[in-house]
């Protein structure tokens, strides 16, 4: 009798440590499946983006770029290479016979070229070649874009706490058509691939920098770095600055209304903005040619210090004041630049007025593709090219708006508040603009495959039940 207890039990304890087996091998297997997705997606990048369009771009004895743009930084890349690594003070190619002098310039017409000559300077070892410089030209914009969609997985997994949807969102990142991945594969040698790669860590390395407050100051160091060569190889890289000052002021705003007013997101971003400002000074030095770029960052650092000083023991109904004055001043300075002309202004705020306006303006009437606006066709309404770069997830994309407004509201969770606003920001420069297509990608590809996730839980759950 014992005999058969003994028996029983031996295989009752088998069983439960077959089951404990399974269990922890299930639960591993759960665990790889997203590293599984995100290798497939870098697998996926690299066939579509440099497997497949090799054979067009390296051909016998040449090497066939995308775009006219790409020749002018691979000419000014070849100067510089020769040169020491230096800006050339007269290239007689550029406006025969009068020649033109780069570091004259503002930092955004040659930057770029200086970035691929130093590419080539690395991977040559200070010998560089007309062959090993055409060929680092043409790959790495495919290089670039590749890596950038690493920040889009720790994006969505620091917003959305879930290693399914950072993958899930990375896999669509490499398949995504359209701007995002024409700007950034072989061949498309222009500045447009460093913003994508620059863009993309900064805004990685800005949610890290709001989330870990152990590694915080590492994190707004790289912020900064980064937004400082942002600043260097496209003027309109103030948008992130922009966007930074709006975060900042709606936060202390939110949170006075919520009456749980938390300085710690205004005080990072203030670090970020000063840091980032002081880096690129320091590089490209202070001239008329690069102020305006500068005023955003410091308007939104004085406007963010002018809230948080004056509102501390007013009233809800006058907290809002000191940003009411500064905005009517601004909105009557724009204005006004119509009336007074360009010239009663300085040179720097006429410049900033101007950069902003680009931002959102509708030019319908250019003949440059890129500056159009995404919904206007041969002069008409139209979603086809929505459709061309983004394709379904283009309309998932308000679908996950909407989703995101109601969980900030259940939630008031800072994360979800800045993916909703990032993506609301970016929307306005991309209807107008096409070529902010490549930056509101991003958001395109994280919000819906937010809004993937939760519309699958939800019909999962309903399922369920039943």
């Amino acid at each position: 009798m014992k005999l058969a207890s003994t028996q029983t039990e031996t295989q009752f304890q088998a069983q439960e440590r077959g089951n404990c087996i399974n269990i922890s091998e299930n639960t591993t297997m759960k665990k790889y499946i997203p590293l599984l997705i995100c290798i497939i997606a870098i697998i996926t990048a690299i066939i579509l983006r440099i497997i497949l369009p090799w054979g067009t771009i390296f051909q016998e004895n040449i090497t066939i770029f995308q775009g006219v743009d790409a020749y002018y930084y691979l000419h000014l890349a070849d100067i510089i290479s020769s040169n020491n690594m230096q800006i050339p003070q007269f290239d007689a190619y550029y406006d025969f016979p009068n020649g033109l002098d780069y570091s004259q310039l503002p930092s955004t017409f040659n930057a770029y070229g200086w970035f691929i000559a130093l590419l080539t300077w690395i991977f040559t070892w200070g010998q560089p070649t007309k062959s090993a410089l055409d060929f680092i030209a043409a790959l790495h914009p495919a290089i670039l874009g590749i890596l950038a969609l690493i920040p889009i997985f720790f994006i969505t997994r620091t917003i959305c706490k879930n290693n399914y949807v950072a993958s899930g969102a990375m896999l669509l990142g490499s398949i995504i058509p359209g701007e995002y991945m024409g700007r950034a594969m072989l061949g498309a040698t222009d500045t447009h691939c460093l913003e994508i790669f620059l863009f993309s860590y900064i805004m990685m390395f800005t949610i890290f920098s709001l989330n870990d407050s152990r590694l915080k100051f590492l994190w707004i160091g790289l912020t900064s770095i980064f937004y400082a060569s942002y600043l260097l190889i496209w003027q309109g890289a103030v948008i992130y600055g922009l966007f930074m000052s709006i975060l900042g002021i709606m936060w202390l705003i939110w949170g006075k209304i919520q009456g749980k007013q938390n300085f710690s997101v205004a005080t990072t971003i203030c670090v970020i903005l000063a840091l980032s400002t002081m880096l690129y000074l320091l590089v490209a030095g202070i001239n008329v040619n690069y102020m305006y770029m500068l005023f955003v960052p410091i308007l939104g650092l004085a406007i963010i210090f002018m809230y948080t000083v004056f509102t501390q023991k007013l009233k809800l109904w006058i907290y809002l004041s000191p940003l009411i004055i500064i905005s009517l001043a601004l909105i009557g300075a724009i204005i006004s630049l119509k009336f007074v002309g360009y010239n009663f202004y300085p040179q720097w705020f006429n410049g900033a007025i101007n950069q902003v306006y680009n931002l959102v303006a509708w030019h319908t009437q250019s003949t440059t593709s890129e500056e159009l606006p995404l919904l206007v066709t041969l002069g008409t309404v139209s979603i086809d090219i929505p459709w061309i770069y983004f394709g379904l997830p283009w309309y998932l994309t308000f679908v996950g708006i909407g989703m995101l407004t109601y969980q900030w509201l259940k939630k008031n969770s800072m994360n979800i508040f800045f993916l909703l606003l990032w993506t609301l920001f970016m929307l306005l420069p991309e209807l107008a603009m096409r070529r902010f297509a490549y930056y509101f990608a991003i958001n395109v590809i994280i919000v819906s495959a937010w809004a993937i996730w939760m519309l699958l839980k939800y019909f999962w759950g309903k399922s369920s039940a039943k």
